[in-house]
């Protein structure tokens, strides 16, 4: 059975591994990002090494999911057909509401869009949206591919770092 397309709109760390998780999951997905897509393939490539390296898929299992994947700068592009829309752009209210609109716009009421936004609730991100209720909230707790590459590591804190200041990701070294 063919699954739909997931649209992934800013591909950071958190939008970049939940896009592979969906990848890995058999989904056709989009991801579109403002910013250098060579880097977001990069990065994308980087944590499926990461999963093929540790065990937890093969290179066909992974290669199988990148093959999956469109990369673009056209919103227009990422959303057509999608069914599914997870946003992962920058906390600013401002921005999210304004991205909202345009992906309505472009898609009507036919397709969901979920957020990862950690410090907004659900009825801010939907105040002026054309369809408030296809706006949901589901913020992760940490981004899956870095609670996997964390998963064997005794977790601690600096005795200088704030407590929940940052999310736990914003505090991960950069990858390699």
């Amino acid at each position: 059975m063919e699954k739909n397309k997931l649209a992934f709109v800013g591909c950071g760390v958190i939008g970049a591994g939940l896009a592979v998780n969906a990848m890995l999951a058999g989904f056709p997905v989009a991801l579109y990002d403002n910013g250098d897509l060579d880097v977001v393939k990069k990065s994308i490539r980087e944590i499926l090494d990461m999963f093929v390296e540790n065990g937890a898929y093969t290179r066909q299992q992974a290669d199988e999911a990148a093959a999956r994947a469109v990369y673009t700068q056209d919103l227009a592009e990422a959303v057509k057909d999608a069914v599914f829309v997870q946003e992962s752009i920058i906390e600013r209210l401002d921005i999210k509401r304004d991205l909202y609109r345009q992906i309505q716009t472009l898609a009507g009421d036919k397709i969901v869009i979920g957020s990862s936004a950690s410090n907004l609730i659900p009825t801010q991100l939907q105040e002026g949206a054309l369809f408030p209720d296809k706006i949901v909230l589901g913020p992760p707790t940490s981004s899956p591919w870095w609670r996997s590459s964390r998963a064997n590591r005794p977790a601690r804190r600096p005795p200088s770092s704030p407590r929940r200041s940052t999310p736990p990701w914003a505090r991960c070294p950069p990858s390699r």
